[in-house]
């Protein structure tokens, strides 16, 4: 009787250990600040952009697809992202795409960059934590972007939910 009660106790404690550890380990994403100072916006989206998903004609129709999309005041690097809802994550370091901003753009999110995030087991409504590793950029007279890498940072963007995409909105 003694072991049954044990091992009661034994097991769940391992099988919690190893969630806890599992998805402290997805979530973890250096440490990040609230600080903000490129102006850095972001959100996810769930719908179908054929710009992305059908780029030549004819193309049967695509399915619907969550889609990271963001947004910068300054020019800067996207480095990474880490996108959670709580129970799952997607990470994705190594990802690097450039926003080169012009004024007046944060309301026209058609060109916002972006890219699809894989399976993920959200829906439309669903509520997800946001945070980026950004590194600003400067452009020379040639045209050549510079990373300032020096400068990298982790922003945490807070919570925000997920939306269906708008082609008026989302491009």
């Amino acid at each position: 009787m003694k072991k049954i009660t044990i091992l009661a106790i034994l097991i769940p404690s391992i099988i919690g250990g190893w969630m806890t550890w599992t998805f402290a380990d997805s979530y973890d994403f250096a440490p990040s600040t609230k600080d903000n100072p490129l102006s850095v916006e972001a959100r996810v989206v769930y719908g179908i952009d054929t710009a992305i998903m059908c780029p030549q004609e004819p193309c049967s129709p695509p399915s619907p697809i969550f889609q990271f999309r963001y947004y910068s005041h300054l020019p800067m690097q996207l480095l990474g992202y880490n996108i959670c809802d709580g129970i799952s994550c997607i990470k994705n370091e190594g990802f690097v795409t450039y926003t080169i901003t012009k004024p007046g753009l944060s309301g026209h999110p058609e060109q916002w960059g972006g890219g699809t995030i894989g399976n993920v087991p959200w829906k439309i409504g669903d509520t997800v934590h946001i945070r980026v590793k950004v590194e600003p950029v400067t452009i020379n007279d040639s045209g050549n972007i510079i990373p300032q890498s020096d400068k990298m940072m982790f922003v945490d963007l807070g919570e925000s939910k997920i939306i269906p995409m708008d082609k008026n909105r989302d491009g």
